[in-house]
């Protein structure tokens, strides 16, 4: 809520959330009103052997971002 305001103030007129945090932040997020999008995005993983190395890395449900990892914007 406070970097809703922040942006507001700041002439901000949206705001987004990428979801990879984990299905508490979704529900915080759903009871702000927050939208589903259908846009979907592409892990990306370099070496390409961190796959094989270890079947943690492999499982993309072991993955989570949030929009500090995220430099597109």
């Amino acid at each position: 809520i406070e970097a809703e305001r922040r942006a507001h103030r700041n002439g901000g007129e949206l705001m987004i959330y990428l979801d990879g945090v984990g299905p508490a932040m979704r529900e915080v997020m759903e009871r702000l009103e927050y939208r589903v999008s259908p846009e979907t995005y592409d892990l990306l993983l370099w070496p390409k052997s961190l796959l094989t190395s270890g079947p943690a890395t492999a499982d993309l449900a072991n993955w989570r971002f949030s929009f500090a990892d995220h430099d597109a914007f």
